[in-house]
C-alpha cells in the first residue's frame, strides 16, 4: 500500500464525525488503487471526476437520514408490489468518461428487468440506477450532480441536512421537481414530512402510518 493510501486511511479513522477529503490531480490508476484498498471500509464513499477525488466518511446523522430514506422507499416498493434491485452504495465508474461515484443508496426500478439476474452491474453495458439517494449534510466540494448527469441517472433524492428535495434529469442538467419520477404519487413535501417524523420519533409507527396511507391510496 503506498504512502498516499496509508495516510488517507489513517486520517479517516481519526475522525468520528463526517469528514471530507479532496485530492487533486489524481490519476485513474490511483483512484482504482484507493477503491481496492478501501473496499472493506463500508462507511467510506469515493467520488471521482477528471482527476479530482473526494473521500467522505459519513457521520451518524448522515447514515440515519440515508437509512430512513431507504426504509421509506422500501415500504413503497413492498406496498405496491414493485420489483427493484437495491445496490446501496455500489461503486459505479466509467474510465472513458473519467468518473466514478458511490451513492448513499440506489435503486433500479423502471429498469429492473434490464438488470434482473445481473450479478455485477457495469455501466459499459447496463443502464445507470433509476433512483439515487444523496445525503449532503456538509456539502460536497465536487459537483456530484454533473457526475450523475454524465451517467444518465434519471432521479436524485437529495437531503441537505435540513430538507429533502427531488431532482429529475432534463437534458444534461437536473431540475427540482415536486413529485418523484419513480413514484409519481409521492410529493417531496410529503416524503420530507414522513422522514422528519421517522427521524425525530424513531418509532416504527411512523412507517406503519405511511404504509396505511399508501394502502388507502390504492383503494381509492
Amino acid at each position: 500500500m503506498n504512502t498516499l493510501i496509508t495516510s488517507t486511511s489513517e486520517t479517516l479513522t481519526q475522525f468520528p464525525a463526517e469528514v471530507r477529503i479532496v485530492l487533486n490531480n489524481l490519476s485513474w490508476e490511483t483512484y482504482e488503487h484507493l477503491l481496492a484498498d478501501l473496499s472493506d471500509e463500508s462507511a467510506v464513499r469515493l467520488t471521482y471526476l477528471d482527476g479530482r477525488l473526494e473521500i467522505m466518511s459519513p457521520s451518524d446523522e448522515h447514515e440515519i437520514c440515508n437509512r430512513n430514506l431507504e426504509l421509506i422507499i422500501n415500504v413503497v416498493l413492498l406496498e405496491y408490489g414493485i420489483n427493484a434491485k437495491r445496490l446501496g452504495s455500489k461503486t459505479f465508474k466509467l474510465f472513458k468518461k473519467k468518473y466514478g461515484f458511490e451513492p448513499d443508496s440506489c435503486f433500479y426500478i423502471q429498469n429492473f428487468e434490464r438488470v434482473k439476474g445481473v450479478k455485477r452491474v457495469d455501466l459499459l453495458r447496463d443502464p445507470p440506477p433509476d433512483l439515487v439517494v444523496e445525503v449532503d449534510i456538509t456539502h460536497s466540494t465536487l459537483d456530484k450532480f454533473s457526475i450523475y448527469a454524465l451517467a444518465g441517472v434519471p432521479e436524485i433524492w437529495r437531503h441537505d441536512g435540513d430538507k429533502l428535495r427531488l431532482h429529475a434529469l432534463h437534458g444534461s442538467a437536473y431540475v427540482e421537481v415536486q413529485n418523484s419520477l419513480a413514484f409519481p404519487f409521492l410529493a417531496s413535501s410529503f416524503v420530507d414530512e414522513v422522514l422528519r417524523n421517522l427521524t425525530a420519533l424513531e418509532d416504527v409507527s411512523v412507517l406503519q402510518g405511511f404504509r396505511d396511507w399508501l394502502h388507502k391510496r390504492q383503494q381509492t
